[in-house]
């Protein structure tokens, strides 16, 4: 079982995706975009909402309150931790949801339906490409670090992305960059699966390597927290101002709904995301919080 850490990590890790801010927002409404009937029961399919990467909080946001009239269920692909890889679990999520019948919304990271390609059914993937509605490219102020030359005792490093993640990759490029600054050397750039399998490498020696395996995921920010309410020395965190492009299917909604998701998207620019909290994003992002530093703390202090 894992150990609980102390409530304050778990209201840190909170402040953190409260105090990011929405730098700008692009959307791009797909003309060809063919929707289909009108369904009274949606199945939203997201990363994650218990612990959202900050760039898809706006989308979540605009997606929940557009269609506040309808039955939205929703479903995460990339909870943490999981057991499964994300695209095994998003591929069974979508079959259900076409046996079922009901509407569909997926937000998705620009590369990850590459991965679907060999998974879905070729006739469901093809109806999912037609229902490709909206483009959204977030930029936002994101939480990374490194480890401080000066008090955390190491001089090479590790950078780990995850696969399939155009904004990763870019990260990882920015990070290594910034690690050269400071005179660490980078070995390499490895790149895993999902945010559990991230989590689980960076921990494999227990809190040393932490400083030496240096995640480009929201894992960054658990770190963070998590060395901010334990007053761990060598974590030297990092803001960059990142970009990162989600693709927004939709089977089920009408034209009128993606033009307000739209809008609602580009109107939260400038604003902090606690400017458009909910109250499921409470209850979830607390959830989300607790598993995720517990997963992390438990790794990295038991």
């Amino acid at each position: 079982m894992e150990s609980r850490p102390p409530e304050s990590c778990i209201e840190e890790c909170v402040l953190w995706v409260k105090r990011a801010r929405i730098l700008e927002a692009k959307v791009e409404i797909r003309d060809e975009w063919d929707p289909g009937p009108r369904a009274e029961s949606i199945d939203l399919m997201v990363k994650s909402l218990t612990l959202p990467s900050v760039d898809e909080i706006p989308i979540l946001s605009a997606i929940l309150r557009t269609l506040y009239d309808r039955k939205v269920g929703i479903y995460e692909y990339e909870a943490l931790p999981l057991d499964e890889a994300r695209v095994d679990r998003l591929t069974r999520l979508i079959n259900h949801s076409f046996k079922t019948g009901r509407g569909i919304i997926l937000v998705a990271p620009s590369l990850l339906p590459v991965s679907l390609i060999s998974r879905l059914d070729q006739d469901k993937l093809e109806i999912l490409e037609s229902k490709l509605a909206l483009e959204a490219t977030i930029r936002y102020t994101n939480t990374l670090y490194l480890p401080d030359p000066n008090t955390a005792g190491v001089s090479s490093i590790e950078i780990v992305a995850k696969r399939n993640s155009e904004a990763s990759y870019e990260r990882a490029e920015w990070l290594k960059y910034m690690a050269t600054r400071l005179g660490l050397r980078v070995e390499r750039i490895r790149s895993l699966e999902d945010n559990t399998e991230i989590l689980r490498y960076i921990t494999m020696d227990g809190v040393n390597t932490l400083y030496t395996r240096i995640p480009v995921t929201k894992v960054a920010s658990l770190v963070v927290a998590l060395s901010r309410c334990l007053s761990l020395d060598g974590i030297l965190p990092l803001e960059k101002r990142d970009t990162a492009t989600h693709l927004i299917y939709a089977l089920g909604i009408t034209f009128d709904e993606a033009r307000r998701i739209g809008e609602r998207i580009l109107g939260y620019t400038g604003m902090l995301v606690a400017d458009m909290w909910m109250d499921i994003f409470e209850e979830h992002v607390n959830t989300g919080c607790s598993r995720g530093m517990a997963s992390l703390y438990s790794r990295v202090l038991d």
